[in-house]
């Protein structure tokens, strides 16, 4: 396995995400990590007008700081050798993911099971379903309260 991308809402849930995907990703002897955020760049209804780009230009560098902040506390169970590559923009999600799985050969996508929103347990999130539907590589969701437990035997089933 080559790269793997994590995909990040800066939730508890999909930090809960990155942190499992960095222990499978030792396991699996990965040496290259895609943290990737894709922030809304939907206008805000606010009563001030905000010049488009000045808001676009803000919340790139506020994703690129919180993904600083979260590829920190990764680092800690990384070994040295395993890179972090820090990704952030403005496309939808599933094309930002498509994008990066295309340029950076990347093998397994992880993502957690809320957004931000939390609506209710039962729910995945609007971003994780299409990620499921959509994602042109093998997706891991991660649920909420999962820990990573190092794998000890495999069963393959088939038809």
């Amino acid at each position: 396995m080559e790269t793997l991308l994590i995909t990040t809402d800066f939730s508890k849930t999909a930090a809960n995400a990155a942190l499992y995907a960095v222990e499978l990703g030792k396991a699996l002897g990965i040496r290259s990590i895609i943290l990737y955020h894709s922030y809304d760049n939907a206008p805000k209804g606010t009563d001030i007008p905000v010049h488009e780009e000045d808001d676009t230009t803000l919340a790139h560098e506020g994703s690129l700081l919180a993904l600083e902040l979260l590829a920190g506390q990764l680092r800690t169970c990384l070994d040295e050798h395993t890179d972090i590559q820090l990704v952030s923009n403005d496309l939808p999600l599933l094309f930002g993911v498509e994008r990066l799985c295309g340029q950076h050969h990347v093998r397994l996508v992880v993502s957690g099971t809320t957004g931000k929103s939390g609506i209710t347990k039962f729910l995945l999130g609007s971003n994780t379903l299409n990620l499921a539907d959509k994602c042109p590589v093998p997706l891991l969701v991660v649920p909420a309260d999962a820990e990573f437990e190092p794998v000890r035997k495999i069963v393959f089933a088939c038809a």
